[in-house]
């Protein structure tokens, strides 16, 4: 994505081509008279590049070059799959951009700790520096380019779509309109536990299973990178940090603030969300193809 600059000195001077790490090359006017020789620029960037030119300044052209950006939001618990999905549909969607809350995480020293067991809590709010992921989700919404891409702690997805799922959902993408768009997909457990967020995301996925589903696949890691190192989950961790974390910042979106009945229709359609439940038994292409289906109903 590469916003090109297009500075006129003068009639008789040079014209600047910039973008925006610098300059890239200077070239001769196309005309002594200076709206001649803009005239001219835009005809030759347009006939070229193909590119949408806007007039920022009576001096000054600038070539947008890149399209609107469409925030996908895949949030949930621990272990709920939002974050293979948002690798998958990565993987699968050219120029797309991740983003995962996790690569906002505290240094380690700074994790608070839980103080009814005395373990530090990954898994509230407060292990995470909201002010930076939404200075930087901010900058991705208004801003001319993505922001440079951070280091992630999260490694590589390996796809287990079969060849002929894969086929399918490519097909979806060709038939859609996703292509207008800088799909930007973003997953982390504490995306929807303030309703002050919503305003940051076009799309708003909801990812969530039982306690029992979502125990089995959290004990069945070995852990998780960190700032500083690697985090192995303690004996009951689950039960004792990771649920109850879960329970207290998510019970709003269920019937009765219970995290254990169904989704409150009122307050998710409210919200925009689009709750997709990830029991055992539900393969990566009926998580992928169904998250791909709301994405795209969206923006039709």
């Amino acid at each position: 994505m590469t916003s090109l600059i297009i500075y006129i000195d003068s009639p008789l001077e040079t014209i600047k081509v910039c973008n925006t790490n610098g300059e890239i090359s200077r070239k001769p006017p196309l005309s002594h008279d200076k709206s001649s020789c803009r005239h001219d620029i835009l005809i030759m960037l347009s006939a070229n590049h193909k590119k949408e030119v806007a007039n920022r300044a009576p001096n000054k052209l600038t070539v947008m070059t890149h399209k609107k950006p469409l925030l996908v939001a895949l949030g949930g618990p621990s272990s709920s799959g939002k974050t293979t999905v948002a690798k998958t549909l990565h993987a699968l969607i050219e120029d797309s951009f991740l983003l995962h809350l996790d690569d906002f995480y505290l240094p380690d020293k700074q994790i608070p700790l839980d103080p009814a067991t005395g373990v530090q809590n990954w898994d509230c709010v407060e292990a995470i520096d909201f002010d930076r992921f939404k200075k930087y989700i901010h900058q991705i919404k208004i801003g001319e380019e993505l922001p440079k891409k951070i280091e992630s702690l999260e490694g590589d997805v390996s796809l287990t779509l079969s060849t002929s799922e894969m086929s399918q959902v490519k097909a979806s993408i060709v038939d859609s309109n996703l292509d207008d768009f800088q799909l930007v997909f973003i997953d982390g457990f504490m995306l929807f536990h303030d309703p002050s967020l919503f305003s940051l995301f076009d799309i708003n996925l909801f990812y969530y299973a039982s306690f029992e589903t979502l125990k089995v696949r959290r004990e069945s890691r070995a852990g998780y990178n960190t700032v500083d190192g690697f985090w192995v989950d303690p004996p009951h961790y689950f039960e004792q940090i990771v649920w109850p974390a879960y329970e207290e910042s998510h019970k709003y979106l269920f019937e009765g603030h219970d995290i254990n009945a169904g989704l409150d229709s009122e307050v998710t359609e409210s919200l925009g969300i689009q709750a997709i439940k990830n029991e055992s038994g539900l393969g990566l292409y009926d998580l992928v193809s169904s998250s791909l289906k709301v994405i795209i109903d969206r923006v039709m």
